[in-house]
């Protein structure tokens, strides 16, 4: 395996888990200031949507033109 992919790889990781820790220290804070569950829940999951949409429409057959 190629350095420069192993570096990607270990950035990424590295981007994703900073990702992770500021979502769950977000999630902290609006609990705090009162937010309840269902809309912390309904927040969290309406922000992946357009990432998984998008995903889901790019793996789709048919979805680019042949053309």
């Amino acid at each position: 395996m190629p350095a420069d992919r192993i570096l990607t790889g270990l950035g990424l990781r590295l981007i994703a888990v900073l990702c992770l820790a500021t979502m769950g220290a977000l999630i902290k804070l609006v609990e705090l200031r009162g937010a309840h569950l269902a809309e912390i829940l309904f927040f969290r999951q309406l922000a992946s949507l357009p990432i998984v949409l998008i995903f889901i429409a790019a793996r789709m057959p048919g979805a680019r033109s042949s053309g």
